[in-house]
């Protein structure tokens, strides 16, 4: 008798698709994010927030463009591409200085207003300590 098996393809999907925010208050995505959101130096994102929380455990960044206002441009260091948003953690009193906050990225399956939605699921967060000064952009490459 032969046992009777469904297979799951293991080989695909390797990506961790991750963002941490960086002691100067920039989130920075890592290499699979970066592919993951087609990022570009040409890019702007709004950053959300769900209004019932008042808490950082998600955050949702949906593709603007350079006439909004209230958007983030996509800057670029290297390799790698980040928002700059320390004027955003501090006005919502993030303690990103002393806390590092890592984030899980994932495309949302539904858009808002006909654009792409991206959320970023808190995975973890640690006291800083000396050594994670410069950790983040380690961080962000993984």
């Amino acid at each position: 008798m032969e046992l009777n098996l469904n297979f799951i393809d293991a080989s695909e999907n390797h990506e961790k698709y991750r963002a941490s925010i960086h002691l100067t208050g920039k989130l920075g995505f890592n290499m699979d994010a970066n592919n993951l959101m087609e990022l570009s130096g040409d890019k702007y994102y709004k950053v959300a927030f769900e209004p019932q929380t008042s808490n950082f455990n998600r955050i949702y960044l949906v593709e603007s463009s350079k006439d909004d206002p209230t958007a983030a441009k996509v800057n670029k260091a290297g390799q790698y591409y980040f928002l700059k948003l320390a004027h955003v953690l501090n006005r919502l009193k993030v303690d990103y200085k002393t806390v590092s906050l890592r984030f899980l990225v994932e495309k949302a399956e539904l858009k808002y207003q006909g654009q792409d939605v991206y959320i970023l699921e808190r995975s973890s967060s640690n006291k800083r300590d000396k050594k994670d000064e410069g950790a983040d952009e380690i961080d962000a490459a993984e």
